[in-house]
């Protein structure tokens, strides 16, 4: 199969994707995990009307997230680091507050991990193998669903399958650019979710792997890597850490 036709599937698999998601887009917030779907929302909302402060998130309740600390009178929600909710701003800055904005966040890097998913399962296997990934993920009734939610999840679940991709590009081409891009991506995905850093499982596998080979990585990239990386959930997390109550 040429490159041009592979590609075309690609698309065509991704418009599918794109289009099962957006079955009822307007829907209320009103279905499973509707609290932690409306305090994602509530943070964006806050950020139109208190001004953007990313590095303050707040949401509309002063119940403290912490059982061992007071009060949360400022509101703060310091779960994730808001990247979501920083990509949702501008469409409610400029086209105004509707939690459709959120929704078609998430349908498009929902859809769009379609697109890292093939090429990443084509590295290990084949391209039928490739193809039958990526149609399930397009497909499958639960991840549809959590495709379309107004939560970060979408966008954690994009950047983790993109990262793991170029891992293996960076490791098999050895470039220092990719390198610092594996590193940016890897650091947007714990950020999204912290628990991203499960994925250092498979990623030391894989630059151990290498390390044996004979044409092994140098420690300097994986240096290079590691700080890029992790250095900035590191800071946020002494960040928040200054604020339990929230």
């Amino acid at each position: 199969m040429t490159k041009t036709r592979q590609i075309l599937f690609l698309i065509l698999i991704f418009i599918l994707a794109f289009v099962v998601r957006l079955y009822r887009i307007d829907n209320p917030i009103a279905d499973w995990h509707s609290w932690r779907q409306a305090d994602t929302a509530s943070i964006t909302r806050n950020f139109i009307k208190q001004g953007f402060t990313p590095l303050f998130p707040k949401f509309d309740s002063v119940v403290s997230l912490n059982q061992y600390a007071d009060q949360n009178p400022d509101r703060f929600f310091f779960a994730e680091f808001p990247i979501y909710n920083i990509l949702v701003y501008p469409l409610y800055k400029h086209f105004g507050v509707n939690v459709i904005y959120h929704r078609l966040v998430s349908v498009l890097f929902s859809s769009l991990t379609i697109f890292s998913l093939f090429f990443l399962t084509k590295i290990f296997s084949s391209t039928f193998t490739a193809y039958t990934a990526s149609l399930i993920f397009a497909l499958l009734p639960y991840n549809i669903y959590y495709g379309r939610v107004t939560m970060p999840d979408p966008l954690h679940v994009f950047f983790a399958v993109t990262s793991l991709l170029f891992v293996n590009l960076w490791l098999k081409h050895q470039k220092i650019y990719l390198s610092v891009l594996v590193g940016l991506l890897y650091a947007l995905t714990i950020l999204t979710k912290p628990y991203g850093l499960v994925l250092l499982l498979p990623i030391t596998y894989l630059i151990l792997s290498k390390l044996l080979s004979k044409k092994p990585i140098k420690i300097t990239s994986i240096i290079l890597f590691l700080i890029i990386s992790l250095t900035p959930y590191l800071l946020w997390k002494i960040h928040i850490d200054n604020y339990p109550q929230g």
